[in-house]
Order: structure tokens, then sequence, then C-alpha cells
């Protein structure tokens, strides 16, 4: 963790979670010191009704934790932090010297995501976007602001608010980037060496820290095998 600055990390933690999660969730508790905070699932009640409601009509959860998270960060902004940190609880910080939440002095800091897929053609191609998976604010005002004015629109699918939005505001009005934080799709965390190869060559610095995709995750043993990997 830099120092300088007065930092809160903070992380949802859902009732029930592989074990490869709580893994994910200690390795963030020991990287983070002693100004960490874990929340339950009663954080997504910050998300105003009426986001509830439209997001129950696209039955479509993920747009109300990212609508939560944002007022979460807020209310702790205003408190007195001078930067607040989300993690999501299936990130693995595996090499914590190389992780850097204050590179940018930026409002909002997002999390860079090179998502390793399939290619035309065939091979594998790594796809450049942002993502919400860390956040790393100084104000969250402005973009919650966009966030909210995406779901009034009726734009409520599971990526709207997350990279859909991010990714093309990134392009025009570029975030801060948190270093040494990206993404592995299926292709790395299965250990694909062309895999692990694509992705570290993507990104402009090395790696010290993962998300590990929970929502893709088909096998948790594959999950935790990689974790081992990672870790040792």
């Amino acid at each position: 963790m830099t120092a300088g600055e007065r930092i809160l990390v903070v992380q949802s933690s859902p009732a029930h979670v592989p074990g490869w999660v709580e893994r994910c969730m200690a390795s963030v508790r020991a990287w983070s010191g002693d100004a960490y905070e874990r929340v339950d699932d009663s954080f997504l009640d910050l998300a105003p009704g009426w986001v509830h409601d439209a997001c129950a009509a696209a039955a479509s959860l993920l747009p109300v934790t990212d609508v939560a998270r944002l007022v979460l960060l807020q209310e702790r902004l205003r408190t007195g932090w001078s930067r607040v940190v989300w993690v999501d609880g299936d990130v693995l910080v595996f090499e914590p010297s190389l992780v850097d939440v204050c590179a940018s002095s930026a409002e909002v800091s997002v999390c860079v995501e090179r998502w390793v897929t399939g290619a035309p053609g065939g091979g594998l191609q790594a796809a450049p976007c942002v993502n919400n998976s860390v956040l790393s604010a100084r104000s969250v005002d402005a973009l919650l602001d966009a966030t909210m004015a995406r779901v009034r629109a009726g734009d409520v699918g599971p990526r709207s608010l997350g990279p859909d939005l991010l990714t093309p505001l990134h392009r025009t009005s570029p975030f801060g980037e948190v270093v040494g934080v990206s993404v592995a799709s299926p292709h790395v965390v299965r250990g694909e060496p062309v895999a692990w190869s694509l992705l570290t060559s993507s990104l402009p610095w090395p790696l010290g820290a993962l998300n590990l995709c929970w929502s893709m995750s088909a096998d948790d043993g594959v999950v935790d095998r990689f974790v081992d990997r990672l870790l040792h």
C-alpha cells in the first residue's frame, strides 16, 4: 500500500463463497493493512429503490452492485478518507509490492482489463477495456452521476454500468489506472502458456494482482490450482 494518504480498502463478502475466494479476500486483507472494511450483501441496499426496480425488470443484479459500490465509496470519502479503494472479492493479490492504487491523482482510477479470448481466424487475442472490479477513488460524484443517468435511460444489462460504461468514457476522458492489477480470463486461469504470455505482454507494468472472474468459473478446483501457482 502506498504511504502518504488516508486510504480505506473495502470489499464485499457474500454469505457463501468457494475456498479460493476466501483466499483471495485474505490476500487483499493482508495487503491493505489496518484500514480495511469488509461489508456484507446488505450494502446493496445503498442503491436507491428505483435502481433495484429497474434491474429487477431486466433480471440483472450486477447493475445494483455497480451503483451500490459507488454510493458506498461516496459515503466513506465524506467521512474523511482521502482515498477509498473498492476491491472485488475474487481479486487475488499475489505480489503486493507491484500494486499501486495511488499512481494517479485522477478522481477515479480503474482496473485495466486485457481479456484474453479467441481471435478471428484462430488463436488468442487480448481485448483491451477497463472495469470496476478495482476502483481507487478520491471522488466518485461525476461517475455516480453518469452511472445513474445510464440506469434512467434503461440500460441495465450485466455489463452496462461496468466495462460498457467505463471503457468508452476512458477513451474520451481517461480515468487513472490502478497499476499492477488486471483480469484473468478462463484461458489464463486454465494455465494456457500462450494466454499468460499474451496477458502479461499486453500490459504496461508487471502484474501483482488479478481478478479471477468468479462469475465465469466452471471448476473451483481449476481456480484453486491457479491461485496456488500465483502464490507460490
